[in-house]
């Protein structure tokens, strides 16, 4: 496979001591990047993201070897990333950051990489032995990385590493993303979870940056786990909250064990046990809404994204239980229900009055509220067959 020209951009806000610097350095890698990979060109292009220091003066001294765009005011990393991109000539567009973190040599592993993979997107990533990637962010990406593997079943070491290479033709296939510096972590969780995408890595050095960071540890960092997780419901929703309906069924168990020991042991219920009774039903019957909630956004999902359905235990039992089923279901749930009440239903229509256990009716309460959750899911269901239908899937 030949890939005839590689766009290198560089994204800048105020990087007046370092861009020099990282210019000279893609210059002179230029050739041997050419040399040593199926490249036969390669174009550099500086993105100056709202500069106010000389970073757009020191970068001007390369033209015409560079091509410089400088706009105000600071619009993002991603932004800058993304206007570069589309100015870009080249069949691969890569970039790498201002601050000298990142050695351009790497292009040429990055670029045999995605010949010999064919993979859409190559990332070099900072988690080696020598990496020089400060402690707190090294946690912050083992961390959002584990959750990435746990979310979309696919490994990778570096969710957020700043240098990368990317075939053009791919971009809208990845796109939309965002503006800030949740970019490039945007990028690596959209290509797992889409199976359409394929993507690798790369080892690579990482130094200490010259300058200050434009990273807030915890700004971004909720960023990019808000990132994670929107692509997760974007793209396999049901696993993400089958997670926390098993969350809520644990909570629900630890709840009723004093309950459980009182049936078994036949003593009587006492007053204040009505609010451990109550956070039973309440935690259990979030875990059913979760199960629900995510077996119908994950077919939604599958049908916009135009994926085939995965199947495991939790699927296939919520699918026969709630939506293929949800009418026997709700009708079996119904008549347990009514047994249940029915003494004190008959009670109070012949006496006026209840004596019944107030454990007993907030159970048979339960049940059918639990009939008309599997109803509501069936019906649910049989719009979900119309859209099929009518997609022709």
């Amino acid at each position: 496979m030949a890939f005839e020209k590689l766009s290198i951009v560089i994204p800048a806000y105020n990087e007046e001591d370092a861009i020099e610097s990282i210019i000279t350095r893609c210059l002179n890698a230029s050739t041997e990047i050419i040399s040593k990979t199926p490249v036969n060109d390669v174009e550099i292009i500086v993105v100056s993201d709202g500069s106010v220091d000389k970073t757009v003066d020191r970068a001007k001294a390369f033209e015409p070897s560079i091509k410089l765009i400088a706009y105000v005011p600071n619009r993002g990393y991603g932004a800058a990333l993304k206007t570069g991109f589309h100015e870009a000539k080249g069949d691969l567009v890569s970039f790498l950051d201002a601050d000298g973190t990142c050695d351009p040599l790497y292009f040429i592993d990055m670029v045999n990489k995605m010949e010999t993979d064919n993979a859409d997107i190559v990332i070099g990533s900072r988690m080696g032995k020598n990496s020089k990637m400060p402690r707190i962010r090294r946690f912050g990406n083992t961390v959002f990385v584990n959750l990435i593997k746990f979310l979309s079943k696919q490994e990778l070491t570096d969710s957020a590493s700043g240098m990368r290479v990317i075939k053009k033709n791919r971009l809208n296939e990845i796109y939309p993303l965002p503006d800030g510096l949740h970019f490039t972590p945007a990028m690596s969780v959209k290509a797992l979870f889409d199976s359409n995408l394929k993507i690798s890595e790369v080892d690579m050095t990482y130094k200490e940056r010259v300058g200050e960071s434009k990273l807030s540890v915890f700004k971004d960092g909720f960023r990019f786990l808000r990132v994670i997780l929107e692509a997760a419901l974007g793209y396999n929703p049901f696993r993400l909250l089958t997670s926390m309906s098993v969350f809520f069924f644990l909570f629900s168990a630890s709840f009723a064990s004093l309950l459980i020991k009182t049936v078994i042991t036949g003593e009587e219920f006492e007053e204040w046990m009505i609010y451990r009774f109550i956070a039973v039903l309440v935690t259990f019957t979030s875990g059913i809404l979760m199960l629900i909630i995510g077996r119908i956004t994950q077919t939604l999902m599958d049908l916009a994204n135009n994926t085939t359905p995965r199947t495991s235990f939790l699927r296939n039992i919520t699918q026969n239980l709630f939506l293929r089923f949800g009418w026997l279901t709700g009708i079996c749930s119904l008549i347990v229900g009514i047994i249940i009440l029915w003494p004190g239903l008959y009670e109070y229509l012949t006496h006026g009055t209840v004596s019944m256990h107030w454990a007993l009716t907030m159970l048979g309460s339960f049940v059918l509220l639990f009939a008309l959750l599997s109803w509501t899911t069936g019906i649910l269901n049989v719009g979900l067959n119309y859209i099929k239908y009518r997609l022709g899937r």
